[in-house]
């Protein structure tokens, strides 16, 4: 409620309602997994990872370059563009993998 007043002292008053809407939740994002494959002693260089990721509400996407769980039989390198480089250990054959983190630009 406020109160407004003129020169000759004549008052009236009113009130002012404010609404205040709520803001839609943020959903996460969705991170699908990715399979790859490269021959024994050689470099693979993957394209990024976040081509099969989603996010519900539409935000940028980004990654974090340090990844949650390593790879056990070779080395990592994440880039922030979501490309990557995996090198096996000399003469490792079979499966390894390794779990990334994806993010949405609403945290």
């Amino acid at each position: 409620v406020y109160e407004v007043c003129d020169s000759n002292g004549a008052c009236d008053q009113a009130t002012v309602v404010i609404t205040i809407n709520a803001i839609a939740d943020n959903n996460a994002p969705v991170a699908t997994d990715d399979v790859a494959s490269v021959d024994e002693d050689s470099v693979l260089n993957g394209t990024t990872l976040l081509s099969n990721d989603s996010d519900p509400d539409g935000d940028e996407l980004t990654i974090n370059t340090t990844p949650v769980t390593g790879p056990t039989n070779g080395s990592l390198v994440i880039n922030a563009d979501g490309t990557y480089t995996y090198t096996p250990d000399k003469d490792f054959i079979g499966e390894d993998s390794f779990v990334y983190e994806v993010c949405d630009s609403e945290g």
